[in-house]
């Protein structure tokens, strides 16, 4: 890459070609005459104006070229070359530059993310900054690197968590997740004797949904109910996929009257939502609350008995133990 771009910018003089070798994010390139440029905007600025003041062809030989990896991603290049050029008319030699360069790779093709030209140390002007200003360029840009890749990684692991805790299809914490959650939340009500309320519901006759209308319907139907009643719970209520067409909810700090009046609440908001999805459906609701003898396990029976006992007195109802 290296070697072709110093052809297609010297020899050619190729401005498009030129640019084709810079990375969309270029955070540098610097002169020996105090130029530089820290974004791309201002890298495409200068590449124009030295190509159009001169034009002509840059006839070079690489004395030297280092390699050294930065990274799987990113390397550091080190070259000593002679140029030679003519500049109205005149015959311009230079022996001894030095050319410092960063790259990174983009989608499999290395790029130029950052590149500084110096002169011979014996031909410097007064007022060059190098190495200084050559090693304040490259510092800023391999600490916006790191930055970059550090912002990587922590978005990374954020799908990683999302990914080990969300259900694909609906976004809803998953069934591993919401055990995690229940037995949070119980530890919590033991210890300060707040209340817990688990609602579970399903779709009343989801198995016709995917038989007759197909599997890709069936799904639509699911994101629609989460997204529904994602709009009403609490922020401090945790919904989620517990398998198939079953959901769950874990509602804090909520004795059983409450989490039986937001399960009616939740049938009726999906009653009137008929028209407005996909296929019009009912569900049916399960509610037990935290008890002194409970366990997470027992909690979770009592809803998913109470859930059976809507289906078996006709679906589209809300039922606890008592009723």
């Amino acid at each position: 890459m290296f070697t072709n771009y110093l052809k297609t910018y010297f020899v050619d003089r190729d401005l498009a070609g030129t640019k084709s070798f810079l990375s969309p994010s270029i955070g540098g390139v610097g002169t020996g005459a105090d130029e530089i440029a820290l974004s791309p905007e201002d890298a495409f600025i200068n590449y124009d104006k030295d190509i159009r003041q001169a034009p002509e062809r840059i006839d070079y030989k690489l004395n030297n070229c280092q390699v050294s990896p930065l990274s799987d991603t990113s390397a550091f290049v080190f070259a000593l070359m002679d140029i030679e050029t003519r500049i109205l008319g005149q015959k311009i030699t230079i022996s001894g530059l030095r050319m410092t360069v960063i790259t990174r790779k983009y989608e499999g093709c290395w790029l130029i993310e950052h590149i500084h030209v110096s002169l011979p140390t014996d031909v410097h002007d007064s007022d060059e900054a190098f190495p200084v200003k050559e090693l304040e360029e490259r510092n800023l840009v391999l600490e916006r690197m790191v930055n970059e890749k550090t912002r990587e990684l922590v978005n990374a692991q954020i799908a990683l968590e999302r990914l080990a805790a969300r259900d694909k299809l609906t976004g809803l914490y998953n069934r591993t997740k919401l055990d995690l959650l229940l037995e949070s939340c119980f530890a919590s009500t033991e210890r300060y004797g707040h209340g817990l309320s688990l609602i579970m519901f399903d779709i009343d006759n989801f198995k016709y949904v995917n038989d007759s209308l197909g599997h890709n319907k069936g799904d639509k139907v699911l994101v629609e109910v989460a997204e529904l009643f994602l709009s009403r719970i609490r922020k401090t209520d945790y919904l989620g996929r517990w398998g198939g067409d079953e959901f769950l909810l874990i509602c804090q700090e909520t004795k059983l009257e409450k989490a039986f009046s937001l399960a009616e609440d939740l049938r009726l908001l999906l009653w009137n939502a008929r028209s407005c999805m996909s296929v019009a459906i009912t569900g049916s609701f399960g509610v037990a609350s935290y008890e002194n003898s409970d366990t997470p396990v027992s909690l979770l029976e009592r809803a998913d008995v109470a859930l059976y006992k809507a289906k078996r007195d006709g679906r589209n109802c809300v039922k606890d133990m008592c009723s």
